[in-house]
């Protein structure tokens, strides 16, 4: 088997999905926090995908 080749695979199913450790505040609300949602965000297939996540 070569690198170049990868069997296809899918996402895990998950249930809650990703929860924060932030206790601060919104995820956002930094110049920072908020840029970095703005780049993880379209990677989503669809906004309630994107929503578990933050």
């Amino acid at each position: 088997m070569s690198w170049r080749y990868y069997e296809k695979s899918t996402p895990k199913e998950v249930e809650d999905g990703i929860e924060a450790q932030s206790k601060r505040g919104d995820i956002g609300e930094q110049w920072w926090s908020r840029r970095f949602v703005d780049v993880v965000e379209p990677t989503f297939d669809t906004p309630t995908e994107s929503t578990k996540c933050f």
